[in-house]
């Protein structure tokens, strides 16, 4: 059922070691040291310059957990070019981690840029 594997990936997340759960889940030290690794802020960006204007515009009257669903789905979802898969896998590798904890930063970089908050 899509909603039960929803909640179950949610569950994962929560004990993701690249995010801290508070009011707003942000990036641990080990996730704002990953996003460093692989560029996420600007290959976030980039993403969202090559998405359909309309994609964007999906967006704008969302409330922001759904945003920041629609960024993990999305990220989720990404046909990377196999450079860009191997900066991911080197850099799980070299932490420790699971592929989609990386992929977790790359979302919420993503989300950041969409709702950017004062730190």
């Amino acid at each position: 059922m899509e909603t039960k594997a929803g909640v179950e990936s949610l569950k994962w997340r929560q004990s993701s070691t690249t995010t801290e759960r508070n009011s707003v889940l942000q990036l641990s030290e080990l996730g704002e040291a990953v996003s460093s690794d692989i560029g996420a802020q600007d290959w976030a960006v980039g993403l969202l310059l090559d998405m359909e204007v309309r994609d964007v515009d999906e967006f704008v009257d969302m409330q922001p957990y759904d945003v920041q669903a629609k960024c993990f789905d999305y990220v989720g979802k990404l046909d990377m070019p196999v450079d860009r898969l191997n900066v991911v896998k080197t850099c799980a590798y070299k932490n420790g981690i699971d592929i989609q904890q990386v992929l977790d930063v790359l979302a919420l970089e993503m989300r950041n840029v969409l709702m950017p908050t004062d730190k």
